[in-house]
C-alpha cells in the first residue's frame, strides 16, 4: 500500500463525512542529531479545529483495503514487478493465539512507521563532506598518554612511514573527482577514532550494506532498520550507556521469543548493527544503535508487527538494567538503495555554517570528530570527552556480515581489503623524513588536499610545497631555473606543435649540458623546481618574447634542414644529426 493510496483513502473518508482533506506530509530536511530524515514544520494558516479520522477508523480502513487487495490480487503480480516470491520460512507457523494482530500493535508510532515505509522512494539530499584528516596528529597526541595503561593505541602510529619513501596516489572516485592517498605507511583501521581510516571504513560498511540489500531485494525481501536509543542524563558516562544499549538489543534478539515468534514473523535472516554516538552540552552523550534486519518478506503488516514486538522486548530488557524505557524515542524504517541510506557513516558534521566553536550552542549535536576538533583548539573538557569516547568504543565492530547470514542470502562474507594502489594510480614519491615532518606539523591532510586540487599535472608543485613547509628544500641553480621557467612558459604559449617541440628540445639540451657541469642531483632538483613554479612565477615579458622569437627561428631552421635532407639522400658516412641545433 503506497503513500498515495493511503492518502486517497483518507480523503475519501473525510469527504464522505464532510471533513476537510488531510494535510500532506511536509518536505524533509536532514536531522542535526543523527542525520536521519525528519519532517520539517511548514508554516500554514490556522483553521478552526475539525474532527479528524479516528485511529480505530484508520485501522479498519487499512484492514478493509488489505482484504480487498488480497482478494483481487493476481498470481502474476510479483512476476510483473520483477521480484521473486519470498521463500517460506522453515520454522513452525505461529498459532492464532500467538500471532500478533493489527489491533495489538497499532499504536501512534505504528502508524508513523507505516507512513515512513510508504516513503521509501523519496529523494535523499546529499550531505556535504567534511575533511577531518587534519585531526590525525592532534588525536594521536591526545591518546598518546593512554599507552601507560597497556599497549600503545594503534591509532597513535597510523600514518607513520614504513620505509625510505612514501608514495602518493590519486584514486578515481567514480563521480568525476579524485581522492589522494598514500602507500608505504602504517594504517590502524580504526573507523571510530582515526580520521584517516574513518572514510575508508565507512565506505566498506556501505559496501557491505549494499551487498546484503541487493541480495535481499533479489529474494523479494525488505531491509528493516530499527533504531534503539536510551534515555540519559547529561552527567551519564558513555561506557555504561553503550553497555546497556548493546545488552538490551542483543538480549531482545537472542531469546526464545525472538527465535520462535519475531524472527519467523518477519523472516529475518540475521542482523547488522552500527553504533552512532553524538553529544550536546544540554543532553550529554547520546548513543543510538542501528539494527538492520534483512527480512525475506515485503509484508508491511508483518514488518510493522515484528518491529513493535522487538521494540517492546528491547524496552523490557532496558528496564531490567535500571534505565527508563521510552517508546517514543525508538523508531523503525524501511531502507531504500541510496548512497546515504545506510548507517555506515558515523561522523556527520554538526549543523553549523561557520566556525564550530563560534557557531555551536548547548543544543548543537556534535560528532566525535567535532569533539576532537574543539579539543585540538585547546579545550581541556573536549579533550577529556574524546578520550572517554575512545575508551568506550574500543573493540566495537559495525556492519558485520556473519557467515550464517551470508549462507542464507547466497553471498560471500569475504574480507575487506585495503585501498588498491598500483603504478597507474601513483603520481610520485616524497622522502619519509618529509612525510613525518608533515605529520609533526599536522599538514598531511593539507598536503593530500593540495594533491587533489592540482592533480597529476601539478604533482611537482605539490611536492615542492611539502618540501618548503618542512624545510627540506634542496639547493637549486637559480639562473638555470629561471631559464627553464621562461622556456616552459614559452612552450605553453605556442600553438604550433613544431615551436612547442623546439622549446621542449631546448630544455632537454640544457639539462644534458648542465648535468655534465653541475651533477645529476642538482640539475634534477633545479628542473623539478622550475616545473613546480613556472605556472605561477613572475616572468619577464620582454625576455619571454625575445626567447619565443629565437625558438621560432631555430624551429624554422630545423624544418628547412629536414626538408633538404628529404630532397637529397646524403652519401654513406655523411649523416648529420639535424636535431643538434646550436643554442645561444
Amino acid at each position: 500500500m503506497y503513500q498515495t493510496d493511503l492518502e486517497d483513502l483518507i480523503d475519501e473518508y473525510n469527504l464522505a463525512h464532510g471533513l476537510p482533506p488531510a494535510s500532506r506530509n511536509p518536505p524533509y530536511a536532514p536531522a542535526a542529531s543523527n542525520h536521519l530524515q525528519v519532517a520539517t514544520k511548514a508554516k500554514r494558516v490556522r483553521h478552526p479545529r475539525a474532527p479528524r479520522m479516528a485511529q480505530v477508523d484508520l485501522e479498519e480502513l487499512i484492514e478493509a483495503y488489505n482484504a480487498a487487495e488480497a482478494a483481487h490480487a493476481e498470481p502474476e503480480a510479483l512476476a510483473t514487478s520483477g521480484m521473486e516470491t519470498p521463500a517460506p520460512s522453515q520454522e513452525a507457523p505461529l498459532s492464532d493465539a500467538e500471532q500478533p494482530t493489527l489491533s495489538q500493535v497499532s499504536t501512534e508510532e505504528d502508524i508513523m512507521f507505516l507512513k515512513e515505509a510508504a516513503h521509501i522512494r523519496k529523494e535523499e539530499t546529499p550531505q556535504p563532506a567534511y575533511d577531518y584528516r587534519f585531526l590525525l596528529r592532534p588525536i594521536q597526541e591526545m591518546l598518546a598518554p593512554l599507552k601507560g595503561k597497556g599497549e600503545r593505541p594503534a591509532v597513535c602510529v597510523c600514518g607513520h612511514a614504513r620505509g625510505k619513501d612514501v608514495s602518493v596516489h590519486l584514486i578515481d572516485r567514480g563521480n568525476g573527482t579524485q581522492r589522494a592517498s598514500a602507500s608505504g605507511i602504517y594504517r590502524c583501521g580504526n573507523g571510530e577514532a582515526c580520521p584517516t581510516c574513518a572514510r575508508h571504513v565507512a565506505a566498506l560498511r556501505a559496501k557491505r550494506y549494499r551487498l546484503v540489500h541487493e541480495a535481499v531485494n533479489a529474494l523479494g525481501g525488505t531491509m528493516l532498520t530499527i533504531i534503539f536509543t536510551i534515555e540519559h542524563d547529561p552527567a551519564d558516562r558513555l561506557a555504561p550507556l553503550l553497555a546497556a544499549l548493546k545488552s538490551a538489543s542483543t538480549g531482545a534478539r537472542s531469546d526464545r521469543f525472538w527465535n520462535n515468534k519475531i524472527a519467523p514473523l518477519i523472516h529475518a535472516v540475521g542482523a547488522m548493527t552500527d553504533v552512532h554516538v553524538r553529544r550536546s552540552a544540554q543532553g550529554g552523550w547520546h548513543p543510538h544503535l542501528h539494527v538492520t534486519l534483512p527480512c525475506l518478506t515485503s509484508d508491511l503488516v508483518a514488518l510493522r508487527a515484528g518491529s513493535a514486538l522487538l521494540i517492546e522486548k528491547f524496552l523490557e530488557r532496558l528496564k531490567r538494567l535500571g534505565y527508563r524505557p521510552s517508546l517514543k524515542h525508538q523508531s523503525a524504517t524501511i531502507l531504500d538503495v541510496r548512497p546515504n541510506a545506510y548507517a555506515a557513516h558515523h561522523h556527520r558534521r554538526a549543523q553549523v555554517t561557520g566556525n564550530l566553536a563560534a557557531e555551536m550552542d548547548e543544543e548543537t549535536s556534535l560528532s566525535p570528530f567535532d569533539i576532537a576538533e574543539l579539543a585540538a583548539a585547546g579545550d581541556p573538557e573536549m579533550q577529556a570527552l574524546f578520550v572517554e569516547f575512545f575508551e568506550a568504543m574500543r573493540g566495537s565492530k559495525s556492519g558485520v556480515i556473519t557467515a550464517r547470514m551470508a549462507k542464507k542470502l547466497g553471498i560471500e562474507p569475504g574480507t575487506d581489503a585495503g585501498p588498491s594502489f598500483d603504478q597507474a594510480t601513483r603520481v610520485g614519491v616524497i622522502p619519509s623524513p618529509v612525510w613525518m615532518k608533515l605529520m609533526d606539523l599536522n599538514l598531511t591532510g593539507t598536503f593530500l588536499t593540495h594533491v587533489e586540487t592540482f592533480g597529476r599535472e601539478g604533482w611537482q608543485r605539490s611536492r615542492w610545497w611539502a618540501l618548503q613547509q618542512t624545510g627540506f628544500v634542496p639547493p637549486v641553480l637559480e639562473q638555470e631555473a629561471d631559464e627553464i621557467i621562461h622556456l616552459l612558459a614559452a612552450a605553453h604559449r605556442f600553438e604550433d606543435p613544431a615551436f612547442r617541440q623546439m622549446a621542449e628540445d631546448m630544455i632537454r639540451w640544457h639539462r644534458q649540458e648542465w648535468t655534465r657541469k653541475h651533477g645529476h642531483k642538482t640539475v634534477a632538483d633545479t628542473m623539478s623546481y622550475a616545473e613546480a613554479h613556472w605556472s605561477h612565477a613572475n616572468v619577464n615579458e620582454t625576455r619571454l618574447q625575445s626567447l619565443m622569437g629565437r625558438v621560432m627561428i631555430w624551429a624554422d631552421k630545423r624544418i628547412m634542414r629536414r626538408w633538404r635532407m628529404s630532397q637529397h639522400e646524403p652519401a654513406l658516412g655523411d649523416h648529420r644529426p639535424y636535431e643538434a641545433v646550436p643554442v645561444g
